[in-house]
């Protein structure tokens, strides 16, 4: 029997909180694992029936780590799974939309033969609302933001067991054989996906209102610099007349996950300025290698950036972080032994895979 949940990392989602819950009890969701990353006071009120019931399990996840949030996606993989069980990683603000099914199983079941389903992000804006309205978010918000990213990010329902590793929040390196695909079967190797809106999708709610949104810059983003405030007008060019008004009196630096995350900028400047990176950087454009070579290069390649990390590691920590260093660097050479050549923007990818590979996380003190 096929079995699909839900995890998420929260954090003073309070608000809407149990229309979430309630609606993915609709699709058939088995149950909903929330990860408190710290809210200012608990969910007794807002989930009560569905906390006495068991449907939905909260665990406190105290910590300020940059990557919290794969860490979480992990912690839930790391429990005993079977086959026949799927998990959506998404978000409170994120709604998994049927086109063609009733229940969530139904769909998952449709692609049994696969790893994980990446479903393609719908955004919606603030619907031209200043103020948070008093009424549920699915029918406050009804008209699509325009896309304003030039790769389309998505979010997975992924078979637990078939899960290597979480390259990111949005999709992850798989295992055992089989492949992270779209809804129209198509393989995902990198974030440069198609946005697909048949079958199945998900609304992703980016800004609510104009209120919603300088709450949620208040309370803080878990990904550093990824919504600021000129991202809600983005979204709502709309809204763009009352920018100054809404503006008036604010002032950016109170907002501090708008800025850049400091621990993330550290990793990516000692990343941009390795060998390793001018040597991937450079062979990517070299015309006169073919890319099966360029794909053999790039393992040993992955290789070495394994062995860096690992030059890291205290000594105390260098047995227990040795062993998982070497799991993720098996998983990945199959993962890029598995990339057919003719993948679009092939070597973009390759490279891509390897610089998400998560071994700085194993190598910090």
């Amino acid at each position: 029997m096929t079995r699909v949940y839900v995890a998420a990392i929260i954090k003073d989602e309070h608000a809407d909180i149990n229309e979430w819950v309630e609606y993915n009890e609709s699709i058939g969701v088995e149950g909903v694992t929330l990860y408190d990353n710290d809210s200012s006071r608990g969910y007794e009120t807002e989930l009560a029936s569905y906390l006495k019931s068991g449907y939905v399990e909260i665990r406190a996840w105290h910590t300020t780590d940059p990557f919290r949030q794969r860490a979480v996606y992990n912690d839930f993989g790391y429990r005993d799974w079977d086959d026949d069980d799927w998990c959506a990683f998404i978000d409170p603000d994120e709604f998994i939309t049927l086109k063609r099914h009733n229940h969530i199983a139904d769909l998952v079941e449709e692609y049994d033969d696969c790893a994980g389903l990446a479903l393609s992000w719908q955004c919606f804006g603030a619907d031209g609302r200043v103020e948070r309205p008093d009424m549920p978010v699915q029918k406050a918000y009804v008209r699509p933001a325009p896309d304003v990213r030039e790769n389309h990010n998505f979010k997975s329902i992924a078979r637990l067991n078939d899960v290597a590793f979480w390259t990111s929040v949005h999709g992850f390196t798989p295992k055992n054989g089989r492949q992270l695909v779209t809804v129209n079967r198509t393989p995902v190797f990198n974030v440069l996906v198609d946005k697909v809106l048949d079958v199945a999708y998900i609304r992703h709610y980016i800004t609510k209102s104009w209120q919603d949104y300088v709450q949620r810059l208040r309370r803080g983003n878990i990904t550093h610099g990824i919504r600021k405030i000129e991202t809600f007008f983005n979204y709502n060019p709309d809204m763009l007349a009352l920018r100054r008004q809404l503006t008036r009196g604010l002032n950016p630096l109170e907002f501090k996950t708008t800025q850049t995350d400091k621990d993330i900028a550290q990793l990516n400047r000692a990343l941009l300025g390795s060998d390793i990176f001018f040597r991937l950087a450079h062979l990517s454009e070299v015309d006169d290698i073919s890319d099966a070579e360029f794909g053999q290069f790039c393992v040993l390649e992955l290789i070495n950036y394994s062995a860096m990390h690992l030059n890291r590691i205290p000594a105390e920590r260098l047995e227990e972080a040795s062993k998982r260093c070497h799991e993720l660097l098996d998983r990945q050479i199959a993962f890029l032994n598995s990339i057919p050549r003719d993948t679009p923007n092939y070597r973009h990818t390759v490279v891509e895979s390897i610089l998400r590979t998560p071994f700085a996380k194993e190598a910090r003190p």
